[in-house]
């Protein structure tokens, strides 16, 4: 079986790490492991693959962000490298194509649709967010637009993702994503939680979707870690909430930020990771420490560690990885109730509260750190093992493969 995988990065990021895992798995199952991603964006061993292609340069990449932004219309330039890029694939003869994130200013999706049905060729989509089957948006949450069930248009995000500056192309769009997509018997959709399947399945895509599969982490790195972050940062005697900066110090949850931060107790402090330069400076807060980002799984993986709780106050995730790598670690994850996060957890493993409910979000903390981690950890491990494996969540994928192959799907 040849599989290639397109996506905007590989090996590293949380799609170019599920790519990767996922070409790693058939590679151990005697298969050839191809990829396809943006030139001068791969920073990892790419020694498994029997062949990759690095999709346009720099100044292609320029030139579709200016084109998208005067004209609308992201996904449909890149002709001369997605033309290139094709060449490539006709050497290769690849039996499935597998395709993540294709809307960083890279690829020409129509030229890339149409070749997929000339040629034939079997091809996943996985949804990591709901770019394929909107007219612009990946997360339509943030605004509660549900235009893309009928048809797009005057839409909210126009200026604030994947900017257009002078022209509204979304109701365009999603009509030609219908076609390109929705209508080509050659795709495959999976979603990646309950809910951005459920999702599809109302969308332009509806015909296509097969099945969830969810995320997967690896088990070897994500599990309980001894270190001496605690004592490094102070925290012998203060109970941890762990979040992420983007999420945290987000605009949409400054009430979040403030509430909590004001009215939890004095013996618990706020850790976030992934801090800029300017929030680490501008931090006035004794109970906040700001970190920066940390590029190295296993030092994030002892930061999961030192935690009592992880605290993710997300409005749009379609199926958040950070839930699972906490888990994992053994620590408990209190959630908003927003996309698929709700999904990675359980009562015995954490909570769910709505959407901008802090009240509730910092009782709920409160419940957790009153019960103690050891109440969770073993169940929070055993979750993971159970349900988040990359291996066999991976698996899932070769059977796909297999089935579509056969006909049986």
């Amino acid at each position: 079986m040849k599989v290639l995988q397109i996506n905007a990065v590989y090996g590293y990021g949380s799609t170019g790490i599920i790519a990767k895992q996922i070409l790693d798995e058939v590679v151990d199952a005697g298969g050839e492991a191809y990829a396809a991603f943006m030139k001068h964006r791969h920073t990892t061993d790419i020694s498994s693959l029997s062949g990759y292609i690095e999709i346009g340069s720099k100044a292609d990449q320029i030139a579709h962000t200016i084109q998208s932004r005067l004209l609308g219309e992201q996904g449909f330039y890149s002709n001369r490298a997605t033309r290139k890029m094709l060449s490539e694939i006709d050497k290769i003869k690849p039996d499935i194509i597998h395709l993540h994130n294709l809307h960083n200013n890279y690829m020409n999706i129509e030229l890339l649709f149409n070749y997929v049905r000339e040629k034939k060729i079997p091809t996943v989509i996985t949804l990591h967010d709901a770019w394929f089957f909107t007219g612009k948006c990946c997360h339509f949450l943030y605004d509660g637009c549900n235009r893309w069930k009928e048809k797009c248009g005057k839409c909210p995000r126009q200026r604030k993702e994947f900017v257009s500056l002078f022209f509204d192309k979304s109701e365009k769009d999603l009509i030609r994503k219908r076609k390109l997509v929705g209508e080509n018997p050659y795709v495959y959709v999976v979603g990646c939680s309950n809910w951005l399947t459920s999702c599809a399945k109302a969308s332009i895509l509806h015909s296509r979707v097969v099945c969830t599969i969810n995320n997967g982490i690896d088990l070897s790195i994500f599990s309980p870690k001894e270190s001496c972050l605690r004592e490094q940062l102070g925290l012998e005697k203060k109970k941890v909430i762990l979040g992420m900066a983007n999420k945290w110090l987000s605009q949409d949850n400054e009430n979040t930020y403030k509430y909590i931060t004001d009215n939890m107790n004095e013996d618990c402090v706020v850790v976030l990771l992934g801090c800029n330069k300017g929030q680490i400076e501008s931090n006035k807060k004794k109970n906040v420490i700001t970190i920066g980002f940390i590029n190295d799984r296993t030092e994030l993986a002892c930061y999961y560690s030192i935690a009592d709780v992880f605290a993710n106050v997300t409005k749009v995730d379609s199926f958040p990885t950070v839930n699972l790598e906490a888990i994992a670690c053994g620590t408990p994850v209190v959630t908003y109730n927003s996309g698929g996060s709700a999904e990675t957890v359980d009562s015995d493993t954490g909570a769910v509260v709505d959407y901008g409910d802090y009240i509730s979000l910092l009782q709920q903390l409160n419940r957790i750190l009153n019960d103690g981690k050891l109440k969770y950890r073993d169940r929070c491990t055993e979750r993971a093992r159970k349900f988040y494996d990359k291996k066999e969540k991976f698996q899932e994928y070769l059977g796909l493969y297999k089935e579509i192959l056969e006909n049986n799907i």
